[in-house]
């Protein structure tokens, strides 16, 4: 969803170079935030209210979607285009280790100390209903060993987008690549984290990046 110019460009387009596309076309943007949703048909109505007529405004939460406690989409076999600029970098993800002598699959929860108040991780057998179907189905998610990150609220929303618009076609943009934290500023950090592949890159909203998301 965003700010909505893209898919006013996106309509637009469509409404001037392809109008016969455009007159039978439905364009459903989604999105968690009300505020958003509002800013979206604002920016997509202000010049053009003919877009109106093939606008769909829905307000829901991948998280949700992935946990199949929302209706998605209906299920059709229409040609379907899903559009996702910079939404895979902002999913929630989940991080899975193997247990060493038992060779379980286990899953971070998190508790907070008494006394300190500080979080911190403890690695129990995998219980999350959302993990374990997706390592059923995905098992090269689980690590031969050390401890990884799985893009698990992304990897069921996609799965579930196939299930219910078998014909879909998917355009996803986001980062290949961020350059490295830079936490030589605030190297007194101590690491509160296991360290794991697919490490997010933490920062707050003053632009200060942090040794793992604990320590933010």
């Amino acid at each position: 969803g965003g700010r909505g110019t893209n898919a006013k460009g996106i309509l637009d387009h469509l409404q001037q170079s392809h109008p016969d596309v455009y007159n039978g076309a439905q364009y459903t943007i989604m999105d968690s935030s009300p505020s958003l949703l509002e800013l979206q048909r604002n920016v997509l109505l202000h010049e053009n209210v003919e877009h109106d007529r093939v606008l769909h405004l829905k307000s829901i939460d991948m998280l949700e979607v992935a946990e199949r406690s929302v209706d998605f989409l209906e299920k059709s076999e229409v040609l379907t285009i899903v559009i996702a600029m910079e939404l895979l970098d902002n999913l929630p993800h989940d991080k899975i280790s193997v247990c060493n002598k038992t060779g379980t699959t286990l899953q971070t929860n998190l508790f907070r100390d008494k006394k300190s108040g500080q979080l911190n991780e403890v690695f129990v057998p995998l219980e999350d209903d959302l993990l374990s179907q997706i390592v059923n189905i995905y098992p090269s998610y689980i690590p031969l060993q050390g401890y990884s990150w799985i893009p698990s609220v992304a990897t069921q929303m996609l799965t579930r987008v196939f299930e219910e618009r078998p014909n879909a076609g998917i355009v996803l943009a986001d980062f290949d690549y961020l350059p490295p934290p830079d936490v030589i500023s605030t190297s007194s950090q101590t690491r509160l984290s296991q360290i794991a592949d697919g490490e997010p890159l933490v920062t707050d909203m003053n632009d200060v990046d942090y040794e793992c998301y604990l320590t933010s």
